[in-house]
């Protein structure tokens, strides 16, 4: 049994056929331009959703790349006695983390987790906040508060099994948009510009006997070498 477009199509062509029985060539050409004008139909109504969700996501990728890199600017500016290190990714067993950035100084290491979002943010709950544009547009995103949790819990077992548990671990929210505004209150880890949380580290009691920077990174980088993806939030 022939699918219902196609049977359709078959109808149409029979028809000229039928309208033109001495020109079979004018037929076979008219009903192949139908032909591909039902086929072009088809792809502008399939294509257009997927072709917009990509778009957002490279802008959404730009956009956390530019944020990342003005925090690194801002912390290496303001932080010249620590090591920043961009883009460290973790691993833990089956859980992995992608870090933003971590600081690592005198005070210990402060796991830094960067949003380029602009607009008004504000804390829904424990698990998500919420965006309002200057357009009145609403926007769900997971905490970034809970995702830099995460990234700090597998960031600690990493030290713990190299024997490094006396290393503090903080974590921070850098805000790298200027046109974001948080407007709930502290939560439980600090929340502001990377300029704020730059000055928040240069607070931070001195920690005793730490390792060199350069093994502790090598130690992270190393731990999640292998890793392709970092879940649940990369």
């Amino acid at each position: 049994m022939q699918p219902p477009q196609m049977a359709s199509m078959l109808g149409i062509h029979q028809a000229l056929a039928w309208l033109s029985p001495d020109h079979g060539a004018i037929a076979g050409g008219i009903f192949g331009w139908v032909v591909l004008w039902f086929l072009a139909r088809r792809r502008r109504t399939r294509w257009p959703r997927s072709r917009v969700r990509s778009r957002q996501e490279e802008a959404q990728q730009r956009a956390g790349q530019v944020g990342e890199s003005l925090t690194t600017r801002v912390f290496n500016h303001r932080l010249p006695h620590a090591q920043v290190w961009p883009d460290v990714r973790v691993g833990w067993g089956p859980r992995t983390s992608q870090c933003d950035h971590i600081v690592y100084g005198q005070f210990g290491l402060v796991v830094v987790e960067t949003k380029h979002w602009t607009g008004t943010l504000s804390r829904v709950n424990a698990a998500h906040w919420l965006q309002a544009n200057a357009s009145r547009a609403f926007k769900l995103y997971d905490s970034p508060e809970s995702q830099n949790a995460y990234h700090g819990q597998v960031v600690a077992a990493v030290l713990r099994r190299h024997g490094l548990e006396s290393i503090p671990v903080y974590g921070a929210i850098a805000l790298s948009n200027p046109r974001a505004r948080f407007v709930s209150e502290a939560g439980r880890m600090p929340i502001g510009t990377p300029e704020d949380i730059a000055e928040w580290i240069q607070r931070l009691p001195p920690a005793p006997r730490l390792p060199k920077g350069e093994r502790v990174e090598s130690i992270l980088r190393r731990s999640g070498a292998g890793i392709r993806r970092a879940t649940p939030w990369g």
